[in-house]
């Protein structure tokens, strides 16, 4: 517990840090405090290894993961918006303008999906949450279709993983209908597919810069279709069986080691 809190602190200290030296809007600093959520969060979540606060680790997960979602949602949707809107105008085209109100609006959505998850005695708020954020989300990415034409495969993984991330939210609204679909299965669309896209592509893309080179677009484009496969397999496992989670943790672990070695490469 002790190695794994220290591990959480000193990744968000530095990201903190990072944004801290970058912030130029008052705004932003909910970033550094988002970091320092997760960090809460995570100590919540293993203060049952000592007998204490027993009722607060499943909450205090599924809270650390809607944060991470909701960082996800805002920054990656900034830049593959920017991205996209650029390639647009580089073609000839319009500039796609940004969608300051749902930026600011799906957040909180969000974050009503995990209170209500997390008191599970709110359905009506769970659903209509989950379901605007999702719909916010694929207005949002709407404006993206004029681009996609035009994008490579660390751009179209952002877009993926938004993507995922609204079909979860909407399985996890779909799901207090009494749906086949489980919430678990919804989670997994989230994380696997939304949050595993977005960090491994962002992850590629920064190495490559601070190395002075361009993203290599096969790796990505490769790690990305495994963690695609994961997260469709893990969702569709409930129903599939054994050979779906054999698949899915294949496909996750080669994505994850694809990253790990070209991080390496020098």
């Amino acid at each position: 517990a002790t190695l794994g809190v220290a591990a959480t602190a000193a990744i968000t200290g530095i990201a903190a840090r990072g944004f801290l030296r970058g912030v130029k809007r008052v705004q932003n600093f909910v970033f550094p405090l988002l970091l320092g959520l997760l960090l809460g969060c995570d100590i919540l979540s293993q203060l049952y290894i000592f007998g204490v606060a027993g009722g607060m680790a499943r909450p205090a997960v599924l809270l650390a993961m809607y944060v991470t979602v909701a960082l996800i949602v805002v920054m990656g949707g900034r830049i593959a918006g920017a991205a996209f809107s650029g390639l647009v105008q580089r073609a000839g085209g319009a500039r796609i303008a940004p969608r300051l109100g749902l930026e600011r609006i799906i957040p909180f959505l969000i974050g009503g999906v995990a209170v209500a998850t997390a008191a599970d005695e709110l359905p009506v708020m769970l659903v209509t949450c989950s379901w605007l954020a999702s719909a916010a989300m694929l207005f949002r990415m709407r404006d993206w279709l004029p681009g996609l034409r035009l994008a490579g495969p660390d751009l179209l993984a952002l877009a993926g993983s938004q993507l995922f991330i609204a079909a979860g939210l909407a399985g996890i609204g779909l799901q207090q209908f009494g749906a086949a679909w489980s919430a678990a299965s919804a989670l997994h669309l989230l994380t696997v597919g939304g949050i595993g896209l977005a960090t491994v592509t962002m992850m590629l893309k920064t190495a490559a810069q601070r190395e002075g080179r361009m993203p290599d677009r096969g790796i990505i484009a490769v790690a990305a279709l495994l963690l695609v496969t994961a997260a469709i397999l893990r969702a569709a496992a409930e129903g599939l069986g054994e050979v779906a989670y054999a698949g899915s943790a294949l496909a996750w672990c080669s994505a994850m080691l694809c990253c790990f070695v070209r991080m390496l490469a020098r």
